[in-house]
């Protein structure tokens, strides 16, 4: 079985905006001057305070939901202290070292492909303008820092709590961020001096991707202008607005500062330079500091955890020796995998991954036909983000307003269907076609074995449990759920895990997840920022309500409205990454959604099986170039010559099941808000 964190390397490599951090570990540590060293280092300390305010959150919530289960005795303060200082902490403190591993999420689509002159050029100005932003972001938190601090600020409530030492960390952890920005430029700039010298073949220079990224950056200067020069009405400027931040995407600008850019410049056009002020103070706490989504890394370090340690695998292998006898029974194995894995990680790109590297051998040497393997591999990654714990789910939960835990109830009902349909669907191909999916020969395996393997998903069965009946139950909250989930996975990655045997080993690899949990938290409230800041210009401009009164008005049925957001969802992820994609477009939908009588958390499991379909689904689905290039390894692919054709080839069933489903979940909504309406989840 492959080492969970070789998996989790490879994970790392295609990440978007890695290749800064694989230069920084390969060579720029030898080159860096003193003074870029000295700003990483201040960075990976910051990380390491970000990860301890983690784990205080973690035990605290603990503590007070077991003080008060148990005892009677809830701990006091632990609301407002995990709200307004772990939370904030783990958020701001983190910023400086997520630029540093390249964690902040972009499209980097058009860039890629440029000439390595051009490339450099393109991305020095990117790291200015991102530079700019987060630097006046960062001087606007240190004005209120110092208002703070002179006012020795304190909390209002029954528990009286210092804010404004909290205000310091904020302004210092962006400036923090602002630096490593300028680090990124500085070592872009020297790494690009050596691939020139290295004489390495340049790309075409007008090439399609090149002529669309040089429009793009005409579009979003002339619209620029057009903001600073030009009077218009509010409804246009918003529209202008949207425009901006989609442009500033393709441009290779980081998600979230494509919103803040847009959204500042949006309340400066609408509202003034005071508004402007207003916002940049004031948004950035109230986006870090909310108790329900306390529940984000706490989600991240239980699946993260679960991964390194190596309990997800022993899911596929018990899978195998159960189900491998069935018409294409090891591909029935890999995606029933797929949804034991989404229950405990929710990482889409880690489940594929983990799989792939697992699965594809398997399937290859049983004589299945490449598209059929890696296809099968592909769409159990989709499995990720819609059975609970979800991070997507909980995010959307935010934008949208709506409860986080009858939002996570409502999707495991259609996530089991779907896991049970694409099982449907491998098992009628190896019907109708043999030779695609041959039976496996597993009659050798006894039934010892086969029982040991369903004892080995014992402890990650275990931790889900927790989490789900917790929830169901209602012992504990969503919140308290991801804490006592996070506990449960550290305690017996511990006492299960590869390492277990290996303390020094088993250390490296918690550290590794809270590590990875930090940057990974530290990228998605950033990303809420910018949509909070951008939804305040969007309100402003009133464009939303223009956009409701539209739809309102044509009298369009809400099942073909829905059918359109379908499409417009499947073109969205072709270019853009899922998270980036809800905080886009929920906040505009919204008001459109609940105007023609849509449920928001009904829409919810709805955008999220929309988003991880367009991750698969061809020409340009990121999840099958991503097992595409797994299938290139010899280790993996055995030999065989596995072509992008034959990937897409073997998601296409599945993604046309998965809009048949869809379909059925517009004209059947129970399917989805049952659960919610019958648990004792709020």
């Amino acid at each position: 079985m492959q080492h969970p964190e070789n998996t989790g390397d490879v994970e790392e490599d295609i990440a978007v905006g890695e290749s800064d951090a694989l230069l920084r570990e390969d060579t720029e540590e030898e080159t860096a001057p003193l003074w870029e060293r000295f700003i990483t280092k201040i960075s990976s300390v910051s990380a390491i305070a970000a990860g301890i305010a983690i784990v205080i959150l973690g035990l605290q919530i603990v503590a007070d939901a077991s003080g008060r289960t148990f005892f009677n005795v809830p701990l006091p303060g632990t609301l407002e202290l995990v709200s307004n200082w772990w939370m904030v902490l783990a958020v701001f403190l983190g910023f400086g070292f997520t630029q540093f591993k390249g964690e902040h999420i972009r499209v980097t689509l058009l860039v890629e492909k440029l000439p390595v002159t051009w490339r450099t050029a393109v991305e020095t100005v990117i790291l200015a303008a991102s530079l700019g932003i987060v630097g006046l972001l960062a001087y606007y938190l240190t004005v209120d820092a110092i208002d703070s601090v002179e006012a020795r600020e304190m909390l209002a409530g029954s528990f009286p709590l210092p804010i404004w030492p909290i205000a310091v960390f904020m302004a210092l952890g962006t400036w923090l961020y602002a630096a490593q920005l300028l680090v990124s430029l500085t070592s872009s700039l020297r790494a690009a001096k050596r691939e020139r010298r290295s004489g390495v073949a340049q790309p075409a220079l007008l090439s399609a991707q090149n002529v669309l990224l040089a429009i793009a950056v005409v579009a979003s200067l002339v619209i620029v202008v057009l903001l600073l020069s030009v009077e218009m009405s509010r409804v246009a400027a918003g529209g202008l607005l949207i425009a901006l931040m989609v442009l500033l995407l393709l441009c290779g600008l980081t998600t979230a500062l494509a919103m803040i850019a847009a959204g500042g410049l949006g309340l400066w056009k609408l509202a003034g330079t005071s508004v402007v002020a207003d916002a940049f103070e004031s948004v950035p706490m109230h986006s870090a500091a909310n108790w329900s989504l306390s529940v984000v890394p706490m989600f991240v370090l239980m699946g993260i955890v679960l991964w390194r340690t190596g309990l997800t695998g022993k899911v596929f292998y018990a899978a195998r020796l159960w189900l491998g006898w069935m018409p294409g029974g090891l591909a029935v194995a890999t995606n029933f995998s797929g949804a034991g894995l989404a229950a405990a990680s929710g990482s889409t790109i880690g489940i594929s991954y983990a799989l792939g590297r697992m699965a594809i051998p398997e399937m290859l040497r049983a004589g299945y036909k490449p598209s059929l393997a890696t296809g099968v591999v592909a769409t159990a990654g989709t499995l990720g983000q819609l059975i609970p714990p979800s991070v997507l789910l909980v995010i959307y939960a935010g934008v949208a307003q709506v409860a986080v835990g009858p939002q996570l109830l409502a999707a495991i009902i259609p996530g089991i269907i779907v896991a049970v349909l694409y099982a449907l669907v491998i098992i009628i191909q190896g019907l109708v076609r043999p030779d695609i999916a041959p039976r496996s020969k597993a009659t050798g395996v006894p039934m010892a074995e086969k029982l040991r393997a369903l004892v080995g998903i014992i402890p990650l069965v275990v931790v889900i449990f927790i989490v789900i009946f917790g929830m169901l139950s209602g012992i504990f909250t969503p919140t308290e759920a991801g804490a006592f989930g996070a506990l449960a996975a550290i305690v017996v990655g511990s006492a299960f895990g590869e390492e277990r045997k290996n303390p020094k080993q088993l250390f490296k690899t918690l550290g590794r997840s809270l590590q990875e949990t930090v940057t990974a938290t530290a990228g998605i409230f950033l990303l809420l920022i910018g949509v909070n800041l951008l939804g305040r210009a969007m309100t402003m401009s009133g464009v939303l309500r223009a956009l409701t009164d539209w739809v309102v008005g044509i009298g369009m049925p809400t099942p073909v409205f829905l059918i359109a957001i379908m499409v417009l969802f499947l073109i969205l992820g072709m270019f853009m990454e899922s998270m980036s994609i809800i905080l886009l477009s929920v906040p505009i939908l919204a008001p459109v959604l609940m105007a023609v009588g849509v449920d928001m958390t009904w829409f919810g499991v709805f955008v999220v099986m929309l988003i991880e379909l367009a991750l698969v689904t061809p020409p340009v689905g990121m999840l099958t170039f991503i097992v595409h290039r797994l299938a290139q390894d010899k280790e993996v692919n055995l030999g065989h010559k596995i072509s992008l054709i034959d990937v897409f080839k073997g998601v296409t069933p599945f993604v046309l099941m998965s809009i048949a489903f869809l379909i059925v979940l517009i004209f059947l909504p129970d399917i989805v808000t049952w659960l919610p309406s019958i648990s004792a989840v709020k």
